[in-house]
């Protein structure tokens, strides 16, 4: 989640920054469980693509929801 310079931290909420970089990107819907990354890192190995060391992230896109709708991009680290 990108957040402005204006936004400040409460309670156990944390802004970290770190280096971007080239992401293989899936959308899940529902909790993400460890076959769908197992899948993403499978494409990936069946790519032209390499592995990539930067952050792995999970974004949930609308996190009001109850569990069963929730939409998830999950984000894999790769290099050309």
């Amino acid at each position: 989640m990108t957040v402005g310079p204006d936004v400040e931290p409460e309670g156990e909420v944390k802004v970290k920054e770190f280096p971007g970089g080239l992401y293989a990107v899936t959308r899940w819907e529902a909790i993400p469980n460890p076959q769908i990354w197992k899948q993403l890192v499978l494409w990936r190995e069946n790519s032209q693509y390499k592995p990539a060391y930067h952050q792995w992230l999970e974004e949930c896109l609308n996190p009001l929801e109850p569990p069963e709708k929730l939409i998830f991009d999950l984000y894999l680290p790769i290099a050309e």
